[in-house]
């Protein structure tokens, strides 16, 4: 090699180089931010005042018995036998203090239990659907008893009887509960015999009802 060639040789290598360096060069700095912010708002603030009147304030009509069965086929009729109530008023109530009366003493609603306006309930001797036929129930009161010869079964609080239902004039049929016709419930209206009628609907395991729903009309 000629020693004229070395310097341009040696500057080529020099360039080559420094092309190298410069595109070579790679920044390998990954900042990676790991910083989650795992911080989970677990405050579920839950609002339990229902705005339920309670049942103490009630007058007379402020609650209707419109619907029970004395007589389950469907199972024994001392856990199948229920009762339905209906608010007539534009506010729900607390059922808490609400006494039944049938042929024994006294039984008294000791839970807090509401009702809606407009809304249904249902009162029976056994809560578990599984032994009591299929029924949904809103207040269980195991002493209740409507199963035998009664005259008449009422609700009130205190000294006010909010309904009274004569059940000498109803005539009772095994697995088949007796209907509040809708148009008649108010606790003046439910006092006419023809304002009841035997219920056709299936609920549950066979018998025959609509607990906790509107009833059918009656025929005329």
């Amino acid at each position: 090699m000629s020693r004229a060639l070395l310097p341009l040789t040696l500057l080529a290598l020099v360039a080559c180089g420094e092309k190298t360096d410069e595109t070579g060069l790679s920044d390998t700095d990954t900042d990676t931010d790991t910083d989650t912010d795992t911080d989970t708002d677990t405050d579920t603030d839950t609002d339990t005042d229902t705005d339920a009147v309670p049942v103490s304030s009630l007058e007379e009509g402020g609650l209707v018995i419109t619907e029970l069965m004395r007589s389950s086929t469907a199972v024994d009729r001392a856990v199948g036998q229920w009762l339905e109530l209906y608010n007539p008023g534009a506010e729900p109530v607390d059922l808490h203090g609400l006494t039944l009366l049938t042929s024994g003493d006294p039984l008294t609603v000791s839970a807090t239990r509401v009702i809606d306006a407009g809304g249904y309930a249902v009162i029976a001797a056994e809560a578990t659907t599984f032994d009591n036929g299929g029924v949904s129930v809103d207040v269980e009161l195991p002493e209740l008893d409507i199963t035998g010869e009664l005259s008449a079964v009422s609700i009130g609080v205190g000294a006010v009887v909010l309904d009274a239902v004569d059940l000498s004039a109803l005539s009772p049929r095994q697995g088949v509960a007796t209907a509040l016709s809708p148009e008649h419930q108010s606790a003046a209206a439910n006092d006419l015999a023809e304002a009841w009628c035997l219920a056709t609907a299936i609920y549950g395991d066979g018998d025959l009802g609509t607990p906790g729903a509107e009833n059918s009309a009656c025929a005329e």
